[in-house]
């Protein structure tokens, strides 16, 4: 059985180095920062948000982010025209809760 090893095809120079120590120490500090539950679920729910609208639109979704806020935000609001992004946005925004559950 033959080992393949991976070869990195790059250069660790000490820009590139101070580079990643930077964000270790960034990561850290985040990492021991504590969030209040009111700005957790602020983040949590602007990321869903997010992964709801561009999940969708790499599909092909037709919906700009605005409008994929409004139908999230109000079930009873309607994108002329564009029913069936607005059911997708839906229906994708339904699925990541019941993900989170």
């Amino acid at each position: 059985m033959t080992t393949l090893t991976w070869t990195p095809k790059y250069t660790l120079i000490p820009a590139i180095a101070r580079g990643l120590m930077q964000i270790v120490a960034a990561r850290a500090l985040v990492d021991h920062t504590p969030l209040s539950p009111a700005a957790d679920a602020e983040l949590r729910g602007r990321s869903r948000v997010l992964a709801a609208h561009f999940s969708t639109f790499i599909e092909g979704n037709r919906l700009k982010l605005e409008e994929a806020r409004r139908v999230i935000a109000d079930e009873r609001a309607e994108v002329s025209g564009r029913e069936r992004d607005v059911s997708e946005v839906r229906s994708y925004w339904n699925a990541l809760l019941r993900v989170e559950e």
